[in-house]
């Protein structure tokens, strides 16, 4: 069971990661985008839209996961923090 809740957490916090990542290549991709694809300014903001407005809803989906997947105090025991890889 524990390891499900840290394979969830693992798997959570690299999503973050990785949308800290994308959100800071933008603008040095997006010119890269718009020449490969053929896309104006409007159609590269909608793109990066959906792409943030993706992000929000797996955020979204991802907090209830870890709230209910967190260790309870009970597991913890002699006030050591337990390894959670």
């Amino acid at each position: 069971m524990i390891k499900n809740k840290n394979k969830i957490i693992i798997l959570a916090f690299t999503i973050m990661f990785m949308n800290g990542v994308v959100n800071n290549l933008r603008s040095q991709v997006g010119p890269y985008i718009m020449d490969d694809f053929g896309l104006n300014y409007s159609r590269l903001g909608v793109l990066l839209s959906f792409i943030s407005i993706g992000s929000m809803v797996v955020f979204s989906i991802n907090f209830p996961l870890i709230k209910n997947t967190t260790i309870d105090p009970i597991e913890i025991k002699d006030n050591k923090i337990p390894n959670l890889l």
